[in-house]
């Protein structure tokens, strides 16, 4: 419990150094740029997919758009993180989103 406890304090603290409102952890596959250190997990949903858990910061969905972080907003979380953010691929089927 002391693990999810502290995951929520760091998005939180994140949140309010940063203003990103958007910042929620999310499966996405694994591929070629899975970081070699990340636990791969397998879903029920769709069935086999191996994924690894990441922190988004913002959706892809053309509602989501005028929400995206500004520039300055990703320079500081990714000093924060330590990494440049990237795209990932949602583990969720298209119908999920429909």
């Amino acid at each position: 419990m002391k693990v999810l406890a502290s995951m929520d304090w760091f998005i939180d603290h994140l949140r309010r150094k940063t203003g990103l409102r958007k910042l929620e952890y999310e499966g996405v596959v694994v591929d070629g740029d899975t970081p070699p250190n990340a636990v791969i997990l397998e879903s029920e949903r769709p069935h086999g997919v191996k994924y690894h858990m990441i922190l988004s910061i913002c959706e892809w969905d053309k509602r989501s758009w005028r929400k995206r972080p500004t520039l300055e907003q990703v320079e500081m979380i990714s000093k924060i993180m330590g990494s440049q953010p990237r795209w990932w691929i949602d583990i969720e089927l298209p119908i999920y989103y429909q």
